[in-house]
């Protein structure tokens, strides 16, 4: 009989890990406020990237608030205008704070996407990367010349 309830108990904790919506919810989440998250944006603008990618301000940037090792953290990830829609969603600029299964996420691109995390406790951002790497473009096809000079 204990057997069975503790099989009943680890079951109705492991379903209770997941959203209505049949998500994982990560009981770590926690959504933080709209004065702390412009706050943490604030000084997310202030890192430069490769001109190539523009300015962070031009990026959607989505913020969570999670713990690692019980330390409360926000994760923000941010997503070029490059990218065009995402989800289904067309693009749009500007600061959304939203649950960690509502952020559209890419694999690699470089600075098409940057993730960053702040840790609340520090009152800082500590980790700021591109997203994995970018292919290098393709190299330019060869211009074929006849022996007169003309370009085909």
């Amino acid at each position: 009989m204990l057997r069975l309830v503790c099989l009943i108990g680890g079951f109705v904790a492991l379903l209770s890990a997941y959203s209505s919506a049949g998500h994982y919810v990560d009981p770590d989440e926690w959504r933080p406020d709209a004065n702390l998250v412009a706050s943490i944006d604030a000084q997310a603008l202030k890192h430069e990237l490769p001109k190539e990618f523009g300015s962070l301000s031009d990026y959607a940037r989505y913020y969570f608030g999670t713990a690692f090792n019980k330390r409360r953290v926000v994760e923000g990830f941010f997503l070029s205008p490059q990218i065009g829609s995402t989800r289904g969603h067309p693009f749009k600029p500007g600061i959304f704070i939203v649950g960690e299964q509502d952020v559209p996420v890419i694999g690699d691109g470089g600075c098409i996407q940057v993730v960053i995390e702040y840790d609340v406790a520090e009152g800082r951002i500590t980790q700021s990367d591109c997203n994995g790497e970018v292919p290098p473009p393709p190299p330019p096809e060869p211009v074929k010349v006849d022996t007169t000079g003309t370009p085909h």
